[in-house]
């Protein structure tokens, strides 16, 4: 199995382990920890975005 069939495979499972997860915490708690930390907002990325499904 290719790493890409391999990840499209889990990608359904991801989804579903993932469901419950609180994105809007998530959301909330980085809104704070940026300012706290004098981040800028032009160079935060999301390195481990998933499948997407909270965009």
């Amino acid at each position: 199995m290719s790493s890409r069939e391999l990840y499209e495979n889990l990608t359904k499972y991801y989804d579903k382990i993932y469901s419950k997860k609180d994105y809007w915490r998530e959301y909330e708690f980085i809104e704070v920890v940026i300012p706290h930390h004098q981040i800028s907002r032009n160079v935060l990325l999301d390195g481990a975005c998933e499948t997407g499904g909270h965009v």
